[in-house]
Protein backbone atom coordinates (compact mmCIF):
# COMPACT_ATOMS: atom_id res chain seq x y z
CA UNK A 1 0.00 0.00 0.00
CA UNK A 2 1.20 3.40 -0.73
CA UNK A 3 0.86 5.84 1.80
CA UNK A 4 2.87 9.18 1.87
CA UNK A 5 4.73 8.04 -1.42
CA UNK A 6 6.51 5.24 0.92
CA UNK A 7 5.40 1.39 0.30
CA UNK A 8 6.24 -0.91 2.45
CA UNK A 9 8.31 -3.77 1.09
CA UNK A 10 10.63 -7.24 2.25
CA UNK A 11 13.62 -7.45 1.17
CA UNK A 12 16.18 -9.91 2.56
CA UNK A 13 14.11 -11.01 5.01
CA UNK A 14 13.49 -7.98 6.69
CA UNK A 15 11.03 -4.93 5.85
CA UNK A 16 11.87 -1.72 4.67
CA UNK A 17 10.29 1.22 2.94
CA UNK A 18 10.61 2.73 -0.45
CA UNK A 19 9.80 5.69 -2.35
CA UNK A 20 8.47 5.97 -5.64
CA UNK A 21 11.47 5.35 -7.26
CA UNK A 22 12.45 2.23 -5.75
CA UNK A 23 14.89 3.99 -3.22
CA UNK A 24 14.75 2.15 0.59
CA UNK A 25 14.81 5.09 3.41
CA UNK A 26 15.56 3.02 6.62
CA UNK A 27 19.33 1.41 6.95
CA UNK A 28 18.54 -0.30 10.37
CA UNK A 29 16.56 -3.89 9.95
CA UNK A 30 13.36 -4.15 10.69
CA UNK A 31 11.96 -6.98 12.09
CA UNK A 32 8.16 -5.85 11.27
CA UNK A 33 6.44 -2.48 10.38
CA UNK A 34 3.15 -0.66 9.58
CA UNK A 35 2.10 1.62 6.73
CA UNK A 36 2.59 5.15 7.28
CA UNK A 37 -0.53 7.13 8.84
CA UNK A 38 0.03 11.29 9.11
CA UNK A 39 3.31 10.98 8.46
CA UNK A 40 4.78 8.49 10.47
CA UNK A 41 5.02 4.58 10.31
CA UNK A 42 5.11 2.08 13.36
CA UNK A 43 8.50 -0.17 13.25
CA UNK A 44 9.92 -2.80 14.94
CA UNK A 45 13.76 -2.86 14.73
CA UNK A 46 15.62 -6.38 14.85
CA UNK A 47 18.76 -5.41 17.21
CA UNK A 48 16.29 -4.55 20.18
CA UNK A 49 12.57 -6.38 19.12
CA UNK A 50 10.87 -3.11 20.33
CA UNK A 51 8.62 -0.82 18.15
CA UNK A 52 8.85 3.19 17.54
CA UNK A 53 7.97 5.56 14.77
CA UNK A 54 10.08 6.74 11.70
CA UNK A 55 9.31 9.93 9.58
CA UNK A 56 9.01 9.64 5.49
CA UNK A 57 12.86 10.56 5.29
CA UNK A 58 13.49 7.07 7.50
CA UNK A 59 14.43 8.81 10.97
CA UNK A 60 13.51 8.00 14.29
CA UNK A 61 10.79 10.39 15.24
CA UNK A 62 9.45 8.59 18.50
CA UNK A 63 11.99 6.20 20.27
CA UNK A 64 11.43 2.31 20.43
CA UNK A 65 10.20 2.18 23.49
CA UNK A 66 6.68 -0.08 22.95
CA UNK A 67 6.27 -4.06 22.84
CA UNK A 68 3.27 -2.99 20.11
CA UNK A 69 2.69 0.15 18.63
CA UNK A 70 -0.51 1.03 15.83
CA UNK A 71 -0.81 3.82 13.39
CA UNK A 72 -1.41 7.65 14.18
CA UNK A 73 -4.79 8.39 13.72
CA UNK A 74 -6.24 12.26 14.43
CA UNK A 75 -2.70 12.59 16.18
CA UNK A 76 -2.84 10.12 18.73
CA UNK A 77 -1.88 6.09 18.40
CA UNK A 78 -2.54 3.39 20.72
CA UNK A 79 0.97 1.54 22.36
CA UNK A 80 1.84 -1.30 24.68
CA UNK A 81 4.70 -0.09 27.40
CA UNK A 82 5.82 -3.89 29.16
CA UNK A 83 7.59 -3.75 32.40
CA UNK A 84 8.79 -6.77 34.54
CA UNK A 85 7.52 -7.01 38.12
CA UNK A 86 10.72 -8.88 40.02
CA UNK A 87 9.27 -8.78 43.66
CA UNK A 88 7.69 -12.18 43.40
CA UNK A 89 10.00 -14.66 45.76
CA UNK A 90 12.74 -17.47 44.06
CA UNK A 91 11.30 -21.01 43.28
CA UNK A 92 12.68 -23.51 42.55
CA UNK A 93 15.99 -21.95 41.34
CA UNK A 94 13.60 -19.55 39.61
CA UNK A 95 13.01 -15.43 39.93
CA UNK A 96 9.24 -15.97 38.48
CA UNK A 97 8.79 -12.59 36.53
CA UNK A 98 5.37 -11.18 36.12
CA UNK A 99 4.72 -8.63 32.91
CA UNK A 100 2.92 -6.07 33.82
CA UNK A 101 1.31 -4.24 30.44
CA UNK A 102 0.11 -0.54 29.80
CA UNK A 103 -2.03 0.60 27.00
CA UNK A 104 -1.28 3.86 26.72
CA UNK A 105 -2.76 6.68 24.25
CA UNK A 106 0.23 8.66 23.09
CA UNK A 107 0.55 11.97 21.09
CA UNK A 108 2.91 12.80 17.86
CA UNK A 109 5.86 14.07 20.12
CA UNK A 110 5.79 11.26 21.78
CA UNK A 111 4.27 12.08 25.45
CA UNK A 112 2.21 9.68 26.97
CA UNK A 113 -1.88 11.20 27.19
CA UNK A 114 -3.57 8.27 29.04
CA UNK A 115 -2.42 4.65 30.52
CA UNK A 116 -4.31 1.98 31.31
CA UNK A 117 -2.09 -1.37 33.42
CA UNK A 118 -2.95 -4.73 33.24
CA UNK A 119 -1.44 -8.43 33.38
CA UNK A 120 -1.50 -10.28 30.69
CA UNK A 121 -2.38 -14.32 31.16
CA UNK A 122 0.37 -16.23 32.01
CA UNK A 123 2.04 -18.29 29.16
CA UNK A 124 3.97 -21.17 29.82
CA UNK A 125 5.83 -21.88 26.45
CA UNK A 126 5.38 -17.81 25.45
CA UNK A 127 6.67 -17.15 21.56
CA UNK A 128 9.97 -15.44 21.11
CA UNK A 129 10.93 -13.73 17.48
CA UNK A 130 8.64 -12.99 14.57
CA UNK A 131 6.14 -15.08 12.01
CA UNK A 132 7.02 -12.27 9.35
CA UNK A 133 10.81 -13.54 9.04
CA UNK A 134 10.75 -17.18 10.18
CA UNK A 135 12.70 -16.06 12.72
CA UNK A 136 10.43 -17.77 15.47
CA UNK A 137 11.03 -19.57 18.49
CA UNK A 138 9.67 -20.87 21.75
CA UNK A 139 10.28 -20.57 25.50
CA UNK A 140 9.27 -22.23 28.89
CA UNK A 141 7.72 -20.28 31.72
CA UNK A 142 11.25 -19.96 33.04
CA UNK A 143 12.54 -18.02 30.07
CA UNK A 144 14.80 -21.14 28.81
CA UNK A 145 14.62 -21.12 24.99
CA UNK A 146 13.59 -24.42 24.19
CA UNK A 147 13.14 -24.41 20.66
CA UNK A 148 15.77 -21.62 18.71
CA UNK A 149 14.45 -18.71 16.62
CA UNK A 150 14.10 -20.53 13.08
CA UNK A 151 10.56 -21.28 12.63
CA UNK A 152 7.31 -20.02 11.00
CA UNK A 153 4.81 -21.00 13.27
CA UNK A 154 3.48 -23.15 16.57
CA UNK A 155 0.40 -24.83 17.49
CA UNK A 156 -0.52 -24.63 20.76
CA UNK A 157 0.33 -27.88 23.27
CA UNK A 158 -1.72 -30.81 23.62
CA UNK A 159 -0.24 -32.44 26.38
CA UNK A 160 2.98 -32.64 26.20
CA UNK A 161 2.80 -32.21 21.89
CA UNK A 162 2.93 -29.04 19.36
CA UNK A 163 3.29 -28.73 15.93
CA UNK A 164 6.01 -26.30 14.34
CA UNK A 165 6.14 -25.17 10.68
CA UNK A 166 9.23 -24.16 9.39
CA UNK A 167 9.28 -21.66 6.07
CA UNK A 168 7.30 -24.84 4.32
CA UNK A 169 6.90 -27.88 6.08
CA UNK A 170 5.53 -29.07 9.14
CA UNK A 171 6.62 -31.14 12.02
CA UNK A 172 5.60 -32.40 15.70
CA UNK A 173 7.66 -31.45 19.11
CA UNK A 174 7.27 -32.06 22.84
CA UNK A 175 7.36 -29.56 25.21
CA UNK A 176 11.23 -29.61 25.78
CA UNK A 177 12.05 -28.89 22.22
CA UNK A 178 12.42 -32.04 21.33
CA UNK A 179 11.74 -32.87 17.54
CA UNK A 180 9.65 -35.77 17.49
CA UNK A 181 8.76 -35.93 13.56
CA UNK A 182 10.83 -33.78 11.40
CA UNK A 183 9.21 -31.41 9.09
CA UNK A 184 7.96 -33.15 5.88
CA UNK A 185 4.75 -32.60 5.89
CA UNK A 186 3.08 -30.21 3.67
CA UNK A 187 -0.18 -29.56 6.20
CA UNK A 188 -0.42 -30.89 9.72
CA UNK A 189 -3.36 -30.21 12.21
CA UNK A 190 -3.83 -30.93 15.97
CA UNK A 191 -4.74 -34.07 16.96
CA UNK A 192 -8.34 -35.81 17.85
CA UNK A 193 -9.16 -37.15 20.93
CA UNK A 194 -8.67 -40.52 19.56
CA UNK A 195 -5.01 -39.36 18.82
CA UNK A 196 -4.88 -39.04 14.71
CA UNK A 197 -3.61 -36.13 12.72
CA UNK A 198 -4.60 -35.38 9.71
CA UNK A 199 -1.39 -34.96 7.58
CA UNK A 200 -0.67 -34.11 3.94
CA UNK A 201 2.39 -35.36 1.77
CA UNK A 202 3.36 -35.22 -1.38
CA UNK A 203 -0.23 -33.27 -2.06
CA UNK A 204 -2.21 -36.41 -0.75
CA UNK A 205 -3.79 -36.67 3.03
CA UNK A 206 -3.88 -39.33 5.96
CA UNK A 207 -3.57 -39.75 9.42
CA UNK A 208 -0.78 -40.04 11.63
CA UNK A 209 -0.53 -40.54 15.00
CA UNK A 210 2.30 -38.52 17.48
CA UNK A 211 5.52 -40.97 17.13
CA UNK A 212 4.44 -40.28 13.44
CA UNK A 213 3.34 -43.66 12.59
CA UNK A 214 1.01 -43.55 9.28
CA UNK A 215 -2.07 -45.34 10.79
CA UNK A 216 -4.16 -44.68 7.41
CA UNK A 217 -2.50 -44.00 3.84
CA UNK A 218 -2.42 -40.94 2.22
CA UNK A 219 -4.49 -40.97 -0.55
CA UNK A 220 -7.22 -38.44 -0.21
CA UNK A 221 -7.52 -35.26 -2.18
CA UNK A 222 -8.42 -33.29 1.14
CA UNK A 223 -9.10 -34.66 4.70
CA UNK A 224 -10.57 -33.24 7.84
CA UNK A 225 -10.19 -34.66 11.43
CA UNK A 226 -12.42 -37.34 13.76
CA UNK A 227 -15.51 -36.58 15.63
CA UNK A 228 -18.20 -38.95 17.18
CA UNK A 229 -15.11 -42.03 15.60
CA UNK A 230 -15.97 -40.11 12.16
CA UNK A 231 -13.55 -38.14 9.50
CA UNK A 232 -14.45 -36.37 6.47
CA UNK A 233 -12.40 -37.22 3.27
CA UNK A 234 -12.60 -36.38 0.02
CA UNK A 235 -11.48 -39.05 -3.40
CA UNK A 236 -12.44 -39.01 -6.60
CA UNK A 237 -13.83 -35.76 -6.10
CA UNK A 238 -16.62 -36.80 -3.96
CA UNK A 239 -16.98 -36.88 0.40
CA UNK A 240 -17.53 -39.56 2.42
CA UNK A 241 -16.99 -40.59 5.92
CA UNK A 242 -14.47 -42.80 7.37
CA UNK A 243 -13.82 -44.55 10.63
CA UNK A 244 -10.13 -45.28 12.33
CA UNK A 245 -9.46 -47.96 10.82
CA UNK A 246 -9.84 -45.89 7.15
CA UNK A 247 -12.71 -47.86 5.93
CA UNK A 248 -15.80 -45.94 4.99
CA UNK A 249 -19.43 -46.11 6.83
CA UNK A 250 -20.72 -43.29 4.73
CA UNK A 251 -19.37 -43.52 1.04
CA UNK A 252 -18.12 -41.05 -1.18
CA UNK A 253 -20.67 -39.52 -2.96
CA UNK A 254 -21.21 -35.62 -2.11
CA UNK A 255 -19.86 -32.80 -3.94
CA UNK A 256 -19.63 -31.04 -0.75
CA UNK A 257 -20.20 -30.96 3.16
CA UNK A 258 -20.06 -28.35 5.85
CA UNK A 259 -17.97 -29.15 9.25
CA UNK A 260 -17.46 -32.27 10.67
CA UNK A 261 -20.24 -35.62 11.68
CA UNK A 262 -22.13 -34.22 14.76
CA UNK A 263 -25.12 -36.71 16.71
CA UNK A 264 -28.53 -34.93 15.20
CA UNK A 265 -29.35 -31.93 17.63
CA UNK A 266 -26.25 -32.26 19.41
CA UNK A 267 -24.48 -29.21 21.00
CA UNK A 268 -21.03 -27.47 19.21
CA UNK A 269 -18.18 -29.15 20.76
CA UNK A 270 -14.61 -28.12 20.30
CA UNK A 271 -12.94 -30.60 17.25
CA UNK A 272 -9.32 -30.38 18.87
CA UNK A 273 -8.73 -29.92 22.80
CA UNK A 274 -5.58 -27.89 23.56
CA UNK A 275 -3.98 -25.18 26.00
CA UNK A 276 -4.47 -21.97 25.08
CA UNK A 277 -1.51 -21.29 27.77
Amino acid sequence: MVENDRVLVLTKNHYNFADLEGNLITKKPLSDAEDFSEDLASVQFKENGKWGYIDIKGDLKIDTLFSIAYEFKNGFAEVEIKTIDTTKSVKDNYIVLTPKFYDCIINKSGKIIDTIEYIKTKRNFPLIGSANTNTLGKINRFGDTIMQKKYRAFGYPQGKYMWYKTEEKYGLADTTGTILIKPIYENLTYFSKNGLAVAKRNGKYGYINNKGDIIIDFKYEDARGFKYDLAPVKINGKWGFIDESGNFKIKPKYEYIIGNFRKLDGKTEQLYEYSEE
